[in-house]
């Protein structure tokens, strides 16, 4: 990973953690804070998925695919964590859903990893290629899905205007 990738990483990180000491007595009680941390990692999760796709495709050429591999694994559980700690450990409704499919594409993000892995050191590659090829089959829709299920869910928030008191 390049040197200035690791300082952006390492600077919007320290500011994340500021931003969450500075704000710490109205964390969950504040709908302002959770909102905030709701585009936080909804900004992360969209981040992760396109800033990697797009290098993997080719489409730019900013550093080595391996590093955006990398980022994309750190964010893409990042994100998730921030979205965990915006519902303030409330799983019911859409939102509760929502919740739910996130944690299941991030198991499925973990068992990618193990995958992936496993076909860089694998003797039968045949094999373990088919595999990781049919594992993106199931990965790649339910981050679909939950990309729908964050459009819908930001829509359903703005149209009822349950955002802001």
């Amino acid at each position: 990973m390049s040197a200035g990738l690791k300082t952006l990483l390492a600077i919007t990180t320290s500011a994340l953690l500021i931003f969450a000491v500075w704000t710490i007595d109205n964390q969950i009680k504040s709908v302002v804070f959770s909102l905030v941390l709701g585009i936080i990692g909804t900004a992360l999760i969209f981040a992760t998925e396109f800033a990697y796709s797009y290098r993997k495709s080719g489409l730019f050429k900013l550093g080595k695919v391996r590093a955006w591999l990398k980022v994309h694994v750190v964010i893409g559980i990042a994100g998730p964590l921030v979205i965990f700690w915006h519902t303030g450990l409330n799983f019911y409704g859409f939102g509760g859903w929502l919740a739910g499919l996130t944690a299941v594409v991030v198991a499925s993000g973990f068992f990618g990893r193990y995958i992936y892995r496993r076909v860089k050191r694998s003797f039968k590659l045949d094999r373990s290629k088919a595999l990781l090829a049919g594992w993106r089959h199931v990965h790649i829709p339910l981050t679909l899905a939950l990309f729908a299920g964050i459009l819908i869910h930001v829509a359903g928030v703005i149209y009822y205007g349950k955002a802001l008191p």
